[in-house]
């Protein structure tokens, strides 16, 4: 047992040297932040060497100190809650915190989120992390907000799987940022409002609802609403989103309950 106590306090001594390469605030109280993780490992499953790759992640992302520290918590929390590890619940986190700003929201807020659409999607947070990296960019770019984009995350997985929904909403967002000429002349013909300053304003349901609408059971104007989205995945994670579920999904992403 001490031979193995002895190896563990070595890896983890190593690992937080690594952080030390690129944390300030490592740098000038490796004692002290080494032993509040030490610390925090007694409060969650995971141990203190895996906290020191997640705050090694945390730290990569731009964040360092206290602000660091208060995200490696939040983050094990999340993960305990998501039944996952620290590393990738930290990962989705500072994703997030990249992409939209202060408008997420903190930390705690922005893993409240995540965890929400974990439960009203029914899937799991292994498989919702990185699917959040891949939109989360996109998704700011164009205007959107983050509990608008976890709201269409969490009703789409419930018809398509994380990955196919995630190539879907990327499709989506590509035909608002950068519309053809064609998709401009269906959606003045449509009179729908596709473009990103509609998703910033009145959010991506205002453009579900009027797509749906506009188009009805009508098969030209379905073959026309193709033309929009330059990948056929665009159109199929569109007509996924049930407006209804879409639409109470953005209200308890607001209210913070489901």
């Amino acid at each position: 047992i001490s031979k193995m106590a002895y190896d563990f306090s070595k890896d983890f001594e190593h690992s937080m040297r690594e952080v030390m390469t690129i944390s300030d605030a490592t740098k000038q109280n490796f004692k002290g932040i080494s032993d509040e993780i030490v610390e925090m490992s007694k409060t969650v499953p995971d141990n203190a060497l895996k906290l020191s790759k997640a705050f090694y992640q945390i730290v990569s992302a731009g964040y360092d100190g206290k602000e660091a520290m208060d995200i490696l918590k939040v983050s094990a929390d999340l993960a305990v809650a998501g039944i996952t590890d620290t590393e990738v619940a930290a990962d989705a986190i500072t994703y997030v915190m990249n992409s939209f700003g202060e408008s997420a929201g903190d930390a705690e807020n922005i893993a409240g989120k995540l965890f929400m659409t974990v439960k009203l999607g029914k899937t799991k947070m292994e498989e919702l992390a990185p699917a959040v990296s891949k939109v989360a960019g996109m998704w700011a770019q164009a205007g959107g907000s983050y509990e608008d984009m976890m709201a269409a995350i969490a009703t789409g997985v419930k018809s398509l799987p994380v990955d196919i929904m995630t190539t879907s909403i990327r499709g989506i967002l590509t035909a608002i940022i950068k519309p053809s000429e064609d998709a401009k002349k269906v959606v003045e013909e449509l009179g729908i409002e596709f473009d990103a300053a509609t998703l910033a304003t009145k959010g991506f349901s205002h453009i579900l609802l009027q797509m749906k609408e506009a188009v009805g059971d009508d098969k030209d104007k379905m073959e026309k609403l193709a033309a929009i989205f330059p990948n056929v995945r665009g159109l199929i994670g569109a007509l996924a989103l049930d407006t209804k579920k879409y639409t109470e999904a953005v209200d308890s992403m607001s209210r913070g309950t489901e």
